[in-house]
């Protein structure tokens, strides 16, 4: 295969960088991103109404990560020092200058959400701008006044989705459903002001959670965070990366207006009971508490395992949490899905070896081989399935792509500060 067609799922960091590696002279494929919105960069594309589906960030959100973490490869952050931590705008302008940059425009169709891709690789897609060019390999399905349906078949298809869109909410504490006060989750905070002299329940110790609960103790009546005993470590791991960030921390305010409980036992109409026997009368609970993978758009083979997904939280079967086991070729995969790493970088890694798999100079096991070492793994059957080593899983990427980087004057190295590289072989 020559120049094979790929389709992208998703115009965020991952999708961008992947089209960008994809089109490169080292491959020369022919990538597509499909976009659902009218914009490029996900979540960084801050929307302050908090009714967007795919922006997950709040005004005042800051990196967790220095910019020479965080950044792609070949484009520094410009006029930010090394090792600041920026704000979303500054990421959200930094993915716009990247994509103008290497001119991704060309490979991108904003307002385009995909309805279904088959075992055939043929996507389905909805526009809803009519002002977009026609492609020589679309087909037309449907057509009406504000919105068209087509179909284009592919040669591979790069999930990149992202995971920050469909919430999770622990509906399952007993009386959750006799709560008198609002419930929202933190993918629908923006700013702090709008909870001026609340009394408020924040549930989930990761780094939302935390940070939010910092920027609420400067407004509200009173903040407590609902942790998990167990939590206490990355608790003390999230405070130190949003004191390095100039984050206000919500322990700045212990004993006045701040404080930790256990986890929730029962909710009795407008009183919340935690397992330590205390309880309290909130104006409003939000939970900080993840969101669930969904690909919903995938179909027969191409699926993924529903029964895992729906109960136990995560994606399966991924061979390296990158390729779908049933596809050998590597023609289905799957970008980011770990989660306690460092985005940008890691999908550009991915990308390299999706495209050096799709190009030749790569090849994967046999699918016995990937599905043996995946029901050899002793990973957690949960959500924490994809919470991964960076360093180490970077190194594994790194040694899967060891053989063909004779193909390449360059290959990637990482520092024990997670920054990646890309340096020559004498180096």
């Amino acid at each position: 295969m020559t120049h094979p067609r790929v389709c992208i799922v998703g115009g965020g960091a991952s999708g961008l960088v992947c089209a960008r590696v994809l089109a490169s002279q080292d491959y020369q494929c022919e990538p597509t991103i499909f976009e659902q919105n009218p914009f490029i960069g996900g979540q960084w594309n801050y929307n302050d109404d908090g009714t967007s589906e795919t922006t997950a960030v709040y005004k005042n959100l800051r990196t967790n990560l220095p910019c020479s973490v965080m950044q792609f490869t070949d484009f520094p952050f410009p006029n930010d020092p090394p090792e600041s931590y920026v704000s979303i705008k500054e990421m959200h302008e930094y993915l716009i200058a990247y994509a103008k940059l290497h001119q991704l425009e060309k490979y991108l169709l904003l307002n385009t959400k995909i309805n279904s891709i088959d075992e055939t690789f043929t996507v389905t897609y909805t526009q809803s701008d009519n002002d977009l060019p026609q492609r020589t390999n679309q087909k037309l399905i449907e057509k009406h006044e504000n919105y068209a349906i087509y179909s284009e078949q592919f040669d591979a298809i790069c999930v990149a989705n992202g995971h920050y869109s469909k919430i999770y909410i622990p509906s399952d504490i007993p009386g959750f459903n006799t709560h008198t006060f609002p419930i929202i989750h933190s993918h629908s905070y923006r700013e702090p002001e709008s909870y001026q002299n609340k009394s408020i329940i924040v549930v989930g110790a990761s780094h939302s959670g935390i940070d939010i609960c910092g920027e609420l103790t400067s407004v509200a009546k009173h903040v407590i965070l609902s942790m998990k005993e167990e939590n206490i470590e990355n608790f003390n791991i999230v405070l130190n990366l949003l004191r390095q960030s100039g984050k206000h921390l919500c322990t700045d305010n212990l004993s006045t207006n701040f404080s930790i409980a256990p986890i929730i036992e029962r909710i009795e109409n407008d009183t919340v009971y935690f397992q330590n026997q205390t309880s309290f009368q909130p104006d409003l609970l939000i939970f900080a508490t993840g969101y669930e993978y969904q690909m919903p758009f995938l179909q027969g083979k191409l699926q993924i395992d529903e029964n895992r997904l729906q109960k136990n939280h995560y994606v399966y079967p991924l061979y390296k949490q990158l390729f779908h086991g049933d596809y050998p070729d590597g023609h289905l995969s799957f970008l980011a899905i770990p989660f306690r790493i460092v985005p940008f970088p890691l999908a550009e890694i991915q990308s390299h070896i999706v495209a050096r798999v799709l190009t030749g100079k790569l090849s994967l096991p046999t699918r016995e081989q990937m599905f043996n070492e995946l029901e050899n793994l002793s990973l957690p059957q949960n959500h924490n399935y994809h919470c991964v080593n960076m360093i180490e899983y970077a190194n594994d990427l790194f040694q899967l792509m060891s053989e063909s980087n004779k193909y390449f004057d360059y290959k990637f190295t990482i520092d024990e500060c997670r920054r990646i590289r890309k340096v020559s072989p004498q180096q």
